[in-house]
């Protein structure tokens, strides 16, 4: 069993399958199968900057998962509640890594919110 395949093990005995379906796709750089995690009016945060709408959201997930690597065996901690996910996680930025703290607010079924924060 990969490194990936036992992280993810770990963390779908804690992560709700909204939250767990997305860091799957990020880890995999499924770019598609991360949308379909998403609400149709999801808002993402990016460091402040809001993403709405579908055409915006589409364009932001092709140009993350194209120039956006993160590996399970970074992951630093998870926390959550009923609708919230919080996620830590080193990422390779500028040459280095930065820890990011990942925000999955759901609705149980999608994402309705993601927050990215370092």
């Amino acid at each position: 069993m990969s490194k990936e395949s036992k992280v993810i093990r770990i963390l779908s005995q804690t992560v709700p399958g909204a939250a767990l379906r997305a860091v799957q796709a990020i880890i995999e750089r499924d770019s598609q199968a991360f949308r379909d995690c998403l609400h149709a009016d999801v808002v993402i945060d990016d460091g402040g900057q809001l993403v709405t709408g579908a055409d915006a959201v589409n364009g932001w997930c092709l140009e993350q998962f194209q120039r956006t690597v993160v590996a399970l065996s970074d992951v630093l901690f998870v926390s959550e509640s009923p609708s919230r996910t919080a996620m830590r996680a080193r990422m390779p930025v500028d040459g280095g890594e930065t820890p990011i703290t990942f925000t999955f607010d759901d609705d149980g079924v999608r994402i309705v919110r993601l927050q990215i924060s370092a």
